[in-house]
C-alpha cells in the first residue's frame, strides 16, 4: 500500500486550518499567554545591566539572579503540573492567582494602617 502525500497535505499550517474557531481562540489564548511569559523574562535579560549599576553586584552575582529565575520557572510548572494532575487545571489556576493576590493585599493592608475611614 502506497501513501501519497500532495502538496497541501504537506503544508505547515494545514493543521490549523481544520480546528473549530473555538479551538482557534483556544490556540491564540495559549500562545498569547506563552508569549507574555517568554516577555518577561526577556525584559529581565534588558533590566540586568540597571541592576548590575544600582545595586553593585558583579556579573556572576547577575548570571546567579537570572539562573535562580530560570530554575524557580521551571520547578514551578513541573510543581503546577504535578498540582493541576491531581486537583485539575481550573483550580490550580485559581489558586495560582489567588496565593500572590492575597499576598499583595496583607501587604499593602500591613503598610498602610489606617488609610480607609472605617479603620480609623
Amino acid at each position: 500500500m502506497t501513501t501519497v502525500i500532495t502538496k497541501e497535505d504537506a503544508s505547515a499550517i494545514n493543521w490549523y486550518r481544520e480546528l473549530t474557531p473555538v479551538e482557534k481562540r483556544i490556540f491564540w489564548a495559549c500562545f498569547g499567554g506563552w508569549a507574555l511569559d517568554a516577555m518577561d523574562v526577556q525584559i529581565f535579560s534588558f533590566v540586568i545591566p540597571a541592576i548590575i549599576i544600582a545595586f553593585a553586584i558583579t556579573n556572576a552575582d547577575a548570571g546567579l539572579i537570572g539562573t535562580v529565575t530560570l530554575l524557580t520557572s521551571a520547578f514551578g510548572g513541573w510543581f503546577a503540573g504535578a498540582l493541576a494532575d491531581r486537583f485539575g487545571r481550573v483550580r490550580t489556576l485559581q489558586i495560582t492567582i489567588l496565593s500572590p493576590s492575597s499576598r499583595c493585599f496583607a501587604a499593602s493592608r500591613r503598610t498602610i494602617r489606617n488609610f480607609w475611614p472605617s479603620e480609623r
